[in-house]
């Protein structure tokens, strides 16, 4: 098993991806309340809601990722990012 030292003072994974995650849903409901009327065409509601599913779906995934990290993985986790 390899441990790399300066692991523990980086910015934890978990923690930036939610924080960006957070910051585009942010900006998709900003967006959406700056203009009211893209909610009366047709065909609105699902190009709003398919980006939000894809936030949903990578939030699960960054938290599935980061949930265990120690070890081999921690230090594949730090390289890949």
């Amino acid at each position: 098993m390899v441990f790399d030292p300066k692991l523990p003072r980086r910015i934890p994974l978990r923690r930036l991806a939610f924080g960006a995650i957070v910051v585009d849903a942010a900006m998709i409901a900003i967006r959406v309340s700056s203009y009211r009327e893209l909610l009366a065409m047709p065909g609105s509601v699902p190009f709003i809601v398919k980006p939000l599913v894809v936030l949903v779906l990578y939030l699960a995934a960054v938290t599935w990722m980061a949930s265990q990290v120690s070890g081999n993985r921690a230090v594949a986790l730090s390289v890949g990012t």
